[in-house]
């Protein structure tokens, strides 16, 4: 009786995946040295009680945005989480990528925001999104307007997971501004 009962569930599973792929599909990673990178980038910056490195004023949304398309030459956002304190924005290397990356402060978490250039992930698409979790920080990437954005968070653990980062990111996107 209970080897029938395996071999029926065991159908009805291979049913079920092969009418829903989408429920197999696996969130791609990100190359390890990319998310190696973005965390000592963030870890670093996070230090900093100025990371305003741009000739544009740290409450000057639309100077910022002009200083990073001009140095970056490709999609960025500025966006403004509710209840963290902005460290300011700058153009820092991840690995040896310059990437816009901002700064922000709330209690002991830090939180980047970072628009690296798409070939960072050369088999991407517009719309794909990685999610990780590791050494006390969590990774959430996404592509959009061929750009790669990735949030990063750090702090005592659970503070701010994988799902506060989502919902950021369903803020953070109709900000993006494309690259002219």
């Amino acid at each position: 009786v209970a080897l029938a009962a395996c071999a029926v569930l065991a159908v009805g599973l291979f049913h079920r995946f092969q009418n829903h792929p989408a429920a197999v599909a696996l969130v791609p990673s990100l190359p390890v040295s990319l998310e190696n990178d973005l965390i000592h980038r963030h870890d670093s910056c996070c230090k900093s009680p100025n990371h305003q490195h741009l000739k544009a004023a740290r409450d000057d949304d639309a100077a910022i945005t002009a200083a990073l398309h001009e140095k970056l030459h490709q999609a960025v956002v500025i966006f403004h989480p509710l209840d963290w304190q902005f460290r300011g924005a700058a153009v820092c290397p991840v690995g040896s990528v310059p990437a816009e990356h901002l700064v922000f402060i709330k209690g002991a978490d830090g939180l980047s925001i970072f628009s690296l250039p798409k070939s960072m992930v050369p088999a991407a698409t517009n719309g794909t999104e990685y999610a990780i979790s590791m050494d006390q920080h969590c990774i959430l990437g996404f592509v959009k307007d061929d750009a790669l954005f990735c949030l990063v968070s750090s702090g005592p653990v659970g503070d701010v997971s994988i799902d506060d980062l989502k919902k950021m990111e369903s803020q953070m996107q109709p900000r993006i501004a494309r690259a002219t």
